[in-house]
């Protein structure tokens, strides 16, 4: 009987202890509802006057609907309050209001002096800070603007990305997210005047970092970045920046691009060492990439043969005494990684980096490896002060598809079967510093001869269309473009491949010539037992029509091709199969 009144002594106590410190009470302006908060669990409410503190003290619940509550110098300790209408204010700048949970802001508290602390932020709707805040926690953007003003300095947690959303601040201030996993997962970041410094980036979904009024991400001076699903449609399109630490070799990759692919460049440090100050933010280099033709366009023709015309990376850093090895990635067979394409047939062991020094493209000594990355030989490439980077090669038999002097927007060849000639056919966007091109022809892909030379009709952003005649081919032809420019330096289209075997024996019929709204062919003795190629070329040398045609019957063809919707001029039709290729003029006359 004793014990069991013992036990019930017990519970009736802490009963009343529990009950004494969880309550709902609420303040009108003049006296609060069920008496002063003083508990940890008790629920608050606030619907007029003033109230102020008189000694630290944490709210089960916060909700502000009307009236203030004054800090007064004190440390409010709150889950999430609820701000309908009202303010939190302090007379004291040593007040803190110290937000314990995930708050998901539709309002976030703003008081007059003091500081606001959250453990976990949510950022649902358009927000802009008017007093100094910190985040111990996660921080989250979910489709909105978070203008931090510059009262946000550093997030202790990582930074989610669910819907497309902007961070943003005043005069490029820095967030320090050291540490941090950035993740998109679900839309793109914009940077809008802001630095935002992380340690690892995920993309969970395809979108892209962006930046604008100085913006720009960097990673911090950790040892060892991960970078998780970065491709052509997840990457940052925007400049990168990297902080170096005492002693830290390891190579790093920059997640850039333009939006359209993915270029990343990659940095191995010799050394670094006397970093000062010797904190997260001391020496740093930092990386913009351009996905198009540099402006510079004069190569050393020493120790560079040729150059991309496709893109180039912008590279900077704070000392000069940082330098290392630098590495670049392009397209080699359709890897996709870059915007630096290689003809076939090229010989990727003669690829190296060009770096733009003073007044010219030089080479730096590189090596190429089956990843389609170059680096340096060198392990003292200098990044310092501003320079350019693009891939190279080291010999005029390695070929781009657009090189620095031209830009071209066609190249073919086409047999004619009525004398078996062939003509090779070209035009360019722009031309810079050119000179003449070469028409190169070869029976086995190995030993090229030049049959011919055409000058430059001159340099500029106006289109110019070029052809050739070859009067004499061979049964198996193929020919590629060797352009020259000014200075001598060369480089190569790609590879047209024209076939005569039993051609001559191919009619082909088109009518009505000229034609208005349709036109027919008709196709005799071909070999259809493959797909047969028509296409349709326009003045200018572009395809403006093409059909693949798979037949069983062998030797004959008809078709049409719907002409109304092309402006009038001399056209060519082409038709292409195993036994060689076809073609005739077309006149289109509406």
């Amino acid at each position: 009987m004793k014990n069991k009144l013992q036990i019930l002594t017990i519970a009736l106590v802490t009963l009343i202890f529990t009950n004494g410190y969880s309550k709902t009470t609420s303040y009108n302006g003049t006296t609060w509802s069920n008496g002063v908060p003083a508990g940890t669990t008790d629920v608050v409410t606030i619907t007029g006057g003033t109230f102020s503190l008189t000694a630290n003290i944490t709210y089960g619940s916060l909700t502000l609907n009307g009236g203030n509550l004054n800090l007064n110098g004190r440390t409010l300790t709150v889950p999430s309050p609820t701000l309908t209408s009202g303010s939190i204010t302090s007379t004291s700048s040593v007040s803190n209001l110290i937000i314990s949970g995930t708050h998901t802001a539709s309002l976030i508290p703003a008081i007059t002096r003091g500081l606001i602390t959250y453990t976990n932020l949510t950022v649902s709707t358009n927000q802009t800070l008017t007093d100094t805040i910190s985040i111990t926690g996660d921080l989250t953007l979910s489709g909105n603007t978070f203008n931090t003003a510059g009262f946000l300095s550093a997030i202790g947690g990582n930074v989610t990305i669910t819907s497309a959303s902007t961070l943003q601040s005043t005069g490029v201030s820095r967030i320090d997210a050291t540490g941090a996993t950035l993740t998109i997962n679900g839309g793109g970041l914009l940077l809008n005047n802001v630095e935002l410094v992380i340690d690892n980036l995920t993309f969970t979904t395809s979108h892209y970092i962006t930046a604008s009024n100085g913006g720009f991400l960097s990673f911090d001076n950790s040892t060892v970045h991960t970078l998780t699903s970065v491709d052509n449609t997840s990457h940052v399109n925007a400049k990168v920046r990297l902080y170096t630490k005492n002693n830290n070799t390891n190579t790093v990759l920059f997640p850039i691009g333009d939006g359209s692919v993915y270029s990343p460049f990659i940095f191995t440090p010799t050394s670094v060492t006397n970093v000062s100050p010797a904190n997260a933010f001391g020496q740093w280099v930092e990386v913009t990439y351009t996905g198009a033709k540099a402006s510079q366009l004069t190569l050393d023709g020493s120790t560079l043969k040729g150059a991309s015309g496709y893109e180039y990376w912008t590279v900077a850093s704070s000392a000069s005494s940082l330098v290392g090895t630098v590495g670049l990635r392009y397209d080699n067979n359709g890897t996709k990684t870059g915007k630096t394409i290689l003809s076939s047939g090229s010989n990727t062991a003669n690829l190296i980096l060009a770096q733009y020094q003073s007044t010219k493209w030089v080479g730096i000594g590189a090596a190429a490896n089956t990843a389609s990355n170059i680096t340096t030989s060198t392990s003292s490439a200098s990044v310092n002060p501003t320079s350019l980077w693009t891939i190279g090669s080291n010999t005029t038999g390695t070929g781009f598809l657009v090189a620095l002097p031209v830009t071209l927007i066609n190249f073919d060849a086409v047999a004619n079967k009525s004398n078996k000639t062939v003509e090779v056919r070209w035009a360019t966007a722009t031309e810079e510093n050119n000179s003449h091109f070469e028409i190169m022809h070869s029976t086995d892909f190995v030993n090229w001869t030049s049959i011919g030379t055409v000058y430059s009709q001159g340099n500029g952003n106006d289109m110019n269309v070029y052809s050739f005649t070859d009067i004499n081919p061979s049964t198996v032809n193929n020919y590629k473009l060797k352009i020259v420019a000014l200075n001598g330096e060369v480089s190569y289209t790609s590879i047209k491949l024209v076939k005569f075997t039993e051609i001559i024996s191919t009619t082909v019929n088109v009518y009505p010539n000229p034609a208005n709204a349709n036109v027919n062919l008709s196709v005799d003795n071909m070999d259809m037992s493959t797909p047969v190629t028509i296409q349709l070329v326009n003045p200018m040398g572009q395809v403006v029509f093409e059909q693949i045609i798979t037949e069983n019957v062998s030797g004959m063809m008809n078709t049409s091709i719907p002409t109304s919707e092309f402006a009038a001029g001399i056209y060519q039709v082409t038709i292409s199969g195993t036994t060689g290729t076809v073609s005739q003029k077309l006149i289109i006359n509406h």
